[in-house]
């Protein structure tokens, strides 16, 4: 079992903001992929990757672990950072929603976090629309850095000044690289 205290620290004890969030994320996210609501969400939709968002941005911004948030927090990360920092239509708050409630659903039966039920009652059709207003909002879009949601055969993109797709670089693309979503294991894959 993935150990959900296991805090992202470097070996100095400095909360390490790249690797070692990274690493964390990655651990969960394979540890939800295997659980009973990770399946059921992957053969409902095919993958799990906006978890990994949510995660990554959760801590690698407010330094925050799952155990330790609060509405505050899940609000921040979900209607400030994904819309402003993740490029994808407003259409995909549904699929965004329906993946966290799974999630939380998860760390509720999984780890019986005192924080998961309230979250998981907030991830209903008010939390949808709500994301879908501010995934629409112009006011959130940001051409430079922008990480596109949907990760094709050809990687994750952001947007350039000419208005068409570039290969993200550098340090966005080490990350981006790392958000690929989960694979789900098939029946006949096993």
């Amino acid at each position: 079992m993935f150990d959900l205290y296991d805090e992202p620290f470097d070996e100095d004890g400095k909360w390490d903001s790249e690797g070692g969030v990274v690493e964390y994320c990655s651990g969960l996210m394979q540890a939800f992929a295997e659980s009973p609501e990770g399946e059921a969400y992957c053969n409902h939709n095919g993958h799990i990757g906006w978890t990994h968002s949510f995660l990554y941005y959760s801590l690698a911004y407010l330094g925050t672990l799952p155990q330790e948030m609060s509405q505050r927090d899940i609000n921040e990360v979900l209607f400030d950072l994904i819309p402003r920092k993740v490029s994808t239509d407003s259409d995909s708050a549904t699929e965004i929603i329906s993946e966290l409630r799974a999630f939380w659903e998860f760390l509720e039966r999984e780890y019986q976090l005192d924080n998961a039920p309230s979250i998981v009652a907030f991830l209903d059709a008010s939390a949808e629309k709500r994301l879908e207003q501010e995934l629409d909002d112009p006011a959130n879009y940001v051409r430079h850095g922008k990480v596109d949601g949907h990760a094709g055969a050809s990687g994750w993109f952001r947007h350039d000044d000419a208005g068409g797709n570039e290969r993200v670089r550098d340090g966005v693309q080490r990350v981006a690289a790392r958000q690929t979503p989960v694979s789900c294991r098939r029946p006949n894959s096993r």
